[in-house]
């Protein structure tokens, strides 16, 4: 089964649940084991809930990851 992100009615599918997980799980243990350099993608999206306000620093967080 595939795991999307909602935004107001809209759903984007992102992939399978074990792809998200491992993005998480790769992304806390090799990059942020404190939980404190990118706390909005390890704690509040993992968690299920980005606030809207909190989004552009949420993908600058993505962006530093991605590099």
């Amino acid at each position: 089964m595939g795991v999307s992100f909602q935004v107001d009615f809209l759903l984007y599918e992102i992939g399978a649940e074990s792809f998200l997980n491992s993005f998480f799980s790769t992304v806390e243990h090799h990059l942020d084991p404190d939980k404190e350099k990118y706390p909005l993608i390890i704690q509040d999206l993992y968690m299920g809930r980005l606030d809207w306000t909190k989004a552009d620093d949420a993908l600058k967080e993505a962006k530093e990851i991605q590099e």
